[in-house]
């Protein structure tokens, strides 16, 4: 099953080898500055990890290269000339194409490099990703020609390595182009990093599957229970945003859901800890990462005795390895433990 520790087998399968493996950061279609930008250099910022940012000169403005002129660790690399797709309707989006003469696309791209030269003071890198991550192969050879040694698409990269020219592609795309145009999920993310797609997709459909089956089975509930998860217990902290999707899929109501959408710990603090006495619920999920749930404890906290779930004593443990990391342990255990729970205070009536 692809997962982080399959990911760490295959690290420590390189290390054993003498190989270390490298891991690069690349983000394309930038162009100008915004709230898109400034969530991408915070978490690169977070991360510490290098980032290169593809750039569009067409379409690339002053903001943006004001937004990145203070930033370390950030490289600019070349993303076509305008981002225009050439093809015919019935072909695979491509700019750097056969549909215009050749000339015509290297005199685009050497306009767009003198382009983002004078816009970033010279820190672009001469490494051209191109649009759709597709290039027309005979334009290939001519890219050291007009100042270029780089190239990056995706996939394996030439078996036959182009002299003057670097090859360095990215092979995991982590946004589901095809479908959601979402976050592709850890699963499929880690098996293709770890060159299990394959398998890592078919774990995805059972997954999918499952969340399925317990949401049918919610759905036939009579009644919803209010459900409060507590996180940690000093400060107070209520659950992380995929704890509350999991809650509703198991058949309950989250009575903080706008807590949930916060991601930083922090920023989940409950200020007032009479404010779960005043939403009053009927369940509560305990789980404190690192520490045992203690059920009497939090009954004692002033005040809390009027809460139905505190003198129906449904107070309950769900150890923070199956739901507090994001993952397939909280998507099935985590999951089935919140539903059985549910499903029993549903039954009792």
């Amino acid at each position: 099953m692809p997962s982080w520790q399959a990911l760490a087998e295959e690290a420590a399968r390189w290390r054993d080898a003498g190989r270390v493996a490298e891991l690069w950061w690349r983000d394309d279609d930038a162009a100008d500055a915004g709230p898109a930008a400034d969530r991408l250099i915070a978490l690169h910022r977070q991360a510490g990890v290098p980032l290169a940012i593809a750039v569009v000169p067409a379409q690339a403005t002053q903001a943006l290269a004001d937004r990145l002129a203070g930033e370390s660790g950030i490289d600019i690399l070349q993303h076509g000339y305008a981002h225009v797709n050439h093809a015919p309707a019935d072909e695979k989006k491509i700019e750097l194409g056969p549909h215009q003469p050749a000339m015509m696309v290297l005199g685009e791209l050497g306009a767009g490099w003198l382009a983002l030269e004078r816009l970033f003071a010279g820190r672009g890198l001469p490494v051209l990703v191109p649009p759709w991550n597709r290039i027309a192969p005979g334009l290939v050879p001519a890219l050291p020609e007009i100042g270029f040694r780089g190239l990056s698409t995706f996939g394996r990269r030439r078996e036959r390595p182009l002299r003057g020219l670097l090859e360095i592609n990215a092979h995991v795309d982590l946004v589901d182009w095809k479908g959601t145009r979402c976050f592709v999920g850890e699963q499929a993310a880690l098996g293709a990093l770890v060159g299990a797609s394959e398998r890592a997709e078919r774990y995805a459909r059972q997954l999918e599957l499952h969340l399925d089956e317990v949401r049918r089975a919610a759905a036939k509930f009579s009644r919803r229970p209010r459900v409060y998860f507590e996180e940690w217990d000093d400060p107070l902290i209520s659950g992380i945003q995929w704890v509350c999707e999991l809650i509703r899929v198991a058949g309950g109501e989250d009575i903080l859901p706008e807590l949930g959408s916060r991601r930083l710990a922090k920023d989940r603090i409950l200020a007032d800890p009479l404010e779960v006495v005043r939403r009053s619920p009927d369940l509560i999920f305990g789980s404190w990462c690192g520490k045992r749930f203690q059920p009497d404890r939090l009954a004692a906290r002033p005040g809390w005795q009027a809460i139905p779930a505190v003198r129906e004593r449904e107070l309950h443990e769900i150890p923070s390895p199956i739901i507090l990391q994001p993952g397939p342990a909280a998507l099935t255990d985590g999951l089935d433990a919140i539903h059985s729970v549910i499903a029993r205070w549903v039954a009792r009536g």
